[in-house]
């Protein structure tokens, strides 16, 4: 039977080790638990009790939005890349992380326009609705 991996207890996370797995894991809390083999839970105590960790948060979830941003702008001056998959991801990440920076504040726009949007950044014509006898 193989030996079950021990989970670290709060004592043995410094903050440092917090803040580096934060940064290595977008600031994504399950992720960051995950890496230092401990409970989301334990993670989310730690960082709501600590300024620095908040911050260290922070500003590993800015850096994930920026390269978000990043692929949207790669997407829009490059024809070679699979444009469609690349702006998922980064539409996904600017939806649940950039609200913040004005991405999605008051909600999510419509599907319908979220669409037109996308593909006028990207440059795809939209196509013309069809009607129910098409």
């Amino acid at each position: 039977m193989a030996q079950k991996e021990k989970r670290n207890t709060k004592s043995k996370i410094t903050n440092q080790q917090i803040i580096d797995a934060l940064n290595k894991n977008g600031g994504y809390v399950t992720l960051t638990a995950k890496s230092l083999h401990c409970s989301h839970a334990l993670i989310s105590q730690r960082i709501s009790k600590s300024k620095v960790l908040q911050k260290a948060r922070e500003k590993a979830t800015s850096n994930i939005i920026d390269l978000a941003e990043c692929v949207l702008y790669t997407a829009m001056n490059q024809s070679n890349i699979d444009m469609k998959s690349a702006v998922k991801a980064a539409e996904f990440v600017l939806k649940s992380k950039g609200q913040k920076l004005g991405y999605y504040r008051n909600g999510p726009p419509e599907q319908e326009s979220n669409n037109k949007v996308i593909k006028m950044i990207i440059g795809v014509k939209s196509e013309p609705k069809k009607t129910e006898n098409e």
